[in-house]
């Protein structure tokens, strides 16, 4: 008598990256360090975009303060205004502040949740979004009064500083957004007991980002202030 074949257990789907950054466990079918080598090359190619953009604007910044004189003789005028003469808000500088916090306390929820101390995890994950909402507030804020008391800017020889400063404030508000909506969405998570000590690369995949945000921010803002 032939004895009924079992049923082949069903291996689970290979979850996309997006699902596996937002909190899904992948230890079953990923093998480790694959979502931490994504992350990284992923925070590569930001940053390849992040640099174009700022060396184009330290270019314009610091050639335009000058005349050009043509191979035929011909003077071009300046196409920026002298160094150290754009305005910085005030709130930028509290923006400043608020991301570093947040980036402290991302770093505390990684090395919280790594020795399973569950509440001061959670307290962690929740203060730095408390931290990213105002920041992000005020990020866009400030770059708006930037944008506005330099519109002058935006017509004549030196309106190519002016679009780069448009593009770099573009992008990094996207990358802006492209924390907060994670950083909420795994939060929601940890309050649901969904990550522990053997399974938290989702947290530490968002510190990585989190701390690159940081680092994308205070290079800019230098920038900025050293440029003006």
């Amino acid at each position: 008598m032939n004895r009924p074949t079992p049923p082949t257990p069903t291996r689970p789907d290979e979850p996309t990256p997006l699902q596996a950054f937002f909190g899904r466990d992948p230890r079953p079918t990923t093998p480790p360090g694959t979502q931490a080598l994504g992350m990284w090359l992923f925070l590569a190619a930001l940053f390849m975009l992040f640099i174009a953009g700022l060396l184009a604007y330290v270019l314009i910044r610091v050639m335009g303060t000058r005349d050009y004189v043509g191979p035929n003789g011909e003077v071009f005028p300046a196409t920026a205004p002298p160094l150290h003469t754009l305005d910085m808000p005030l709130v930028l500088w509290l923006s400043t502040a608020a991301i570093l916090l947040s980036s402290y306390t991302i770093h505390r929820a990684v090395e919280n949740i790594r020795h399973e101390r569950q509440d001061k995890f959670r307290q962690a994950l929740a203060a730095t979004l408390v931290l990213a909402a105002p920041f992000f507030l005020a990020q866009l804020f400030g770059l708006g009064i930037m944008l506005k008391n330099n519109s002058d800017l935006a017509v004549g020889g030196s309106s190519a500083l002016y679009r780069t400063i448009v593009v770099l404030v573009v992008i990094h508000a996207l990358h802006l957004v492209g924390g907060l909506v994670p950083l909420a969405v795994v939060t929601k998570r940890a309050h649901a007991g969904r990550y522990d000590h053997e399974y938290y690369a989702p947290i530490a995949n968002l510190a990585r980002y989190w701390h690159f945000l940081d680092a994308v921010w205070l290079t800019m803002f230098g920038a900025f202030l050293v440029l003006g």
